[in-house]
This record gives structure tokens, C-alpha cells and sequence, in this order.
């Protein structure tokens, strides 16, 4: 079970980032880089002429380095979401850090540069995930809305659920992954469609 909003524990984390440094909306999008689906977030992205921030998958990296390189090429901002996606929680320490530092690693070899952010896959970490990250020099970043990508394939209810939920600061959470490779472009144009135009002002999180 997803939530749309996470403000109910925003206050109870301050150490976690759920919200940009300002009033811009910044939109992110786990689980890349995909063949089909990173493309066509690219492409959405290029025509409304926003930057975003991409928290991709070590191992996804190291099958397609190519497609990395092009979401840094673009002026989008990387950051880290585990080497290949596990639970993080209840995990020992050797297994966190291997997948948090394996994935960085991997991630700024292939785009040549420093990868500030991690995100936990699913949301879900635990104190000594958090830990190794901040030892790191990872900050812990989740979101402040959840599409809800992966579970609905109408692209209306997903953007209507965003647009509804948006407020300025707000980190919006994507997918750019197998289960939304054939709607992420669609719904993409509906939320900015539904968006108010002076609600339009998109921003990345500092590199």
C-alpha cells in the first residue's frame, strides 16, 4: 500500500530531504536507466524543457552505461538508489554498505561525475542505512508526493493525483522502470497539462 503524501512523516524525519531547498517542484524518477522508459522521460522532459533528478540502479547502469550518460549529458542531477535494488532494511552492515558505495561507484564511472544522493529503494531505511549513507557523504533524499505510477495504468488518476497533492517544494516520486515503461509519457503530459501555468517552475536538487 502506497501513500500519496508522506507529510504525515516529514516531521518526524527532519534529518531525511522531503522537500526541495526552494519553491520549485522537482520531479524524480526511480529505478532507471530502462531501455524504453528512460527514453521517453528523457524526450518528455526535453520538450518541456525541465530537468529532473534521476536516482538509478547501479546494476542498470552497468548494463546501460549509454543511457546514463545521456540523462547527465542533458543537465538532469543523478543520484543513488542501491546497486540492484534490494530491501535495505533489517540488512547487516557489510551488505548496506556494499550496495550503497558498489552503486556509487558504479554510477560516477559512468557518468564522470560525483553522485550526492541516495535513495533507498521502496522508501524503506533503516538507521544503519542512513548512517552509512551520511558517513558517505550520501544525503538520504525520499519525496513529499508519490505518483502512484507503478500502481495505476491511467494516466488521468496519476496525474490528477499529483496536480491535487503539488505544492511548491514539493519532490514527486516517478518510475522509469519495466511496470511504467509504456505510460510514463503519457502521464507525464497530462500532470504538466493539469499543472497551473504559474505552478510551472521546475528546478533539480543542488548537484
Amino acid at each position: 500500500m502506497t501513500f500519496p503524501t508522506t507529510r504525515p512523516l516529514q516531521k518526524l524525519f527532519p534529518q531525511i530531504r522531503w522537500n526541495g531547498p526552494d519553491h520549485g517542484l522537482y520531479l524524480t524518477f526511480d529505478d532507471g536507466p530502462h531501455s524504453e522508459a528512460t527514453p521517453r522521460v528523457l524526450d518528455a522532459l526535453s520538450a518541456h524543457r525541465i530537468r529532473a533528478t534521476f536516482f538509478l540502479i547501479g546494476a542498470n547502469v552497468k548494463r546501460l552505461p549509454g543511457i546514463a550518460r545521456r540523462i547527465a549529458g542533458e543537465g538532469h542531477v543523478i543520484g543513488n538508489h542501491s546497486f540492484d535494488h534490494p530491501l535495505m532494511i533489517f540488512r547487516d552492515e557489510a551488505f548496506l554498505r556494499d550496495q550503497i558505495l558498489r552503486a556509487r561507484e558504479t554510477i560516477e564511472d559512468a557518468v564522470g561525475l560525483p553522485c550526492r544522493y541516495f535513495r533507498p529503494p521502496y522508501g524503506a531505511l533503516g538507521p544503519a542505512a542512513y548512517r552509512i549513507a551520511r558517513e558517505n557523504n550520501q544525503e538520504t533524499v525520499l519525496w513529499d508526493i508519490d505518483s502512484g505510477d507503478v500502481h495505476s495504468a491511467d494516466p488521468q488518476t496519476v496525474a490528477r493525483r499529483c496536480a491535487r497533492l503539488t505544492r511548491p517544494g514539493s519532490i514527486l516520486l516517478f518510475h522509469d522502470n519495466e511496470q511504467t515503461k509504456s505510460g510514463i509519457g503519457e502521464n507525464l503530459k497530462r500532470f504538466l497539462d493539469l499543472l497551473p501555468s504559474d505552478a510551472r517552475s521546475f528546478a533539480v536538487l543542488p548537484p
